[in-house]
């Protein structure tokens, strides 16, 4: 445990909290989310030759959300939209600050004792490597072009579009794979040509199209090449081109699906080239708010549970765990057979809690701390969230022992728990994507005999020991010629 950089941290946030303190909170509550994110980046860096990093990398998006954007939001609200600053931003902020530090606290102490994993390729034979490089190869074209696709509900009817977009997620799946087959043997120019295609992908996509696939590469190449550099330089690299892709996406996006823009390849990108120069324009007359204002609002989750502490318990009354009965049953139903089953991004729930109304393309929850908020109020809410943290990281641990010899199933973590980060996801959203995702993984552990080894074999990946008649004991996979 690195307790002396630990220090650091704790004294480093202090003349900080000191400087950027909004002045509505206590002094302690911006020092405490200042530590909690520059505590869950020092983790992050420490543990980058561990796969336990990625749900570390879920906390600083946590805290990043929850304490850096309101902070900068507090200071700079010209960038601030519809969801303007209220009299409960003090208090909000305080509960966003307690969420973020149990979050983290609950990673940490899930994780801190666990063993170091293998060598990725130790126990694959060549012919379960090769299958599962042709696999990931595979699956990243198809799901490239239901990605294309997902939108025409004329060619894919609206009961599979949840299927569908688990599918568009299995590309990550894929690229995360490779990284840790081929990762050595790579030059590192083709990963940053990844980088750019998934970026120019995310131009019609949200957000965490972006971040959360990024941060999940630079996780799995950190641990792959044993270099923390290249866990920082990627994760600051994805923050950095997010900026002016985001300043200039809710315009072009606009034009796009209204069906005015322009519809070949070279039309959009000349599309975007004017926004950018647009956007040059706009930094030059109005400083770094143009550039870096649109990235930080869209990643200021805190302001919708501002709205929901608004709301809660003055027009809405407490849930009472009716939200969270709601989303279990919800994850096991199937939309072709339950058509009333309430969307991911739950429109009606949002609207309840905050009295804003989304406009149609639009899909947003309360994410888990709104809702532990509008179900049991402040104290409560932050007991449940204790609660589900403690869960959430007992969880991994399980996953984390189950699989410490097989460490290319951890391919499969961010597909099953990728959601938990998103502080726009409610707890019943997470639910829901983690069961269907895992039907996903069983029909390809049935389909791809090589998935099916790694999953199931101890060790993963190799058949296992046994003595043969004469008690002599027979070569594996990974030992025969």
């Amino acid at each position: 445990m690195p307790w002396d950089w630990l220090a650091g941290c704790a004294a480093l946030a202090l003349p900080m909290a000191g400087i950027y303190c909004p002045s509505p909170v206590p002094l302690w509550s911006a020092w405490l989310g200042l530590f909690t994110f520059l505590s869950s980046c020092l983790f992050l860096i420490f543990w980058s030759h561990h796969i336990i990093t990625y749900p570390l990398a879920l906390a600083v998006l946590f805290s990043l959300g929850h304490c850096i954007a309101p902070i900068y939001c507090y200071w700079y609200p010209n960038v601030l939209d519809s969801f303007v600053m209220t009299d409960k931003f003090g208090e909000n902020f305080i509960f966003c600050q307690l969420g973020s530090g149990i979050f983290l606290l609950a990673m940490v102490v899930a994780l801190a004792t666990v063993p170091t994993t293998s060598e990725v390729s130790a126990t694959l034979s060549k012919e379960v490597s090769a299958r599962l490089r042709r696999w990931s190869i595979v699956t990243y074209g198809v799901s490239f072009l239901l990605f294309l696709l997902r939108s025409r509900t004329d060619v894919i009817p609206g009961g599979l579009q949840f299927f569908v977009a688990l599918a568009v997620e299995l590309r990550h799946v894929a690229i995360c794979c490779l990284i840790l087959l081929e990762a050595p043997n790579v030059s590192m120019r083709w990963y940053f040509v990844g980088l750019m295609f998934q970026i120019l992908g995310a131009l019609g996509g949200s957000l965490g199209t972006l971040m959360t696939p990024l941060l999940t590469y630079s996780v799995f190449l950190g641990f792959r090449l044993r270099k923390p550099s290249v866990l920082v330089v990627s994760g600051l690299l994805a923050f950095v081109l997010s900026m002016p892709l985001q300043a200039v996406k809710a315009e072009y996006r606009g034009m796009v699906w209204s069906g005015e823009g322009p519809t070949t390849v070279s039309g959009r990108i000349s599309l975007i080239g004017s926004y950018l120069a647009n956007l040059q324009v706009d930094v030059a007359n109005r400083g770094q708010e143009a550039l870096v204002g649109p990235l930080v609002l869209r990643m200021d989750h805190a302001r919708i549970v501002e709205h929901v502490m608004l709301t809660v318990p003055a027009v809405e009354p407490y849930a009472m765990g009716e939200t969270l009965k709601e989303g279990m049953l919800n994850s096991v139903k199937i939309r072709i057979l339950a058509p009333g089953k309430t969307k991911a991004g739950g429109k009606s729930v949002f609207t309840r809690f905050t009295q804003h109304e989304l406009s149609g393309g639009t899909s947003m929850d309360i994410g888990q701390l709104g809702e532990a908020y509008a179900n049991f109020g402040f104290f409560g809410g932050l007991a449940f969230m204790g609660l589900s943290m403690a869960v959430f990281g007992l969880l991994f641990r399980m996953i984390y022992v189950k699989f410490s010899r097989a460490t290319l199933a951890f391919v499969w973590v961010p597909y099953v728990l990728g959601q938990w980060h998103q502080g726009e996801s409610a707890i019943s959203d997470c639910l829901d994507y983690a069961v269907k995702s895992l039907v996903v993984i069983a029909l390809v552990a049935l389909l791809e005999p090589a998935w099916r080894r790694v999953l199931m074999r101890a060790p993963f990946g190799v058949r296992a020991k046994r003595k043969s008649p004469t008690g002599l004991r027979q070569a594996t996979d990974a030992e025969a010629p």
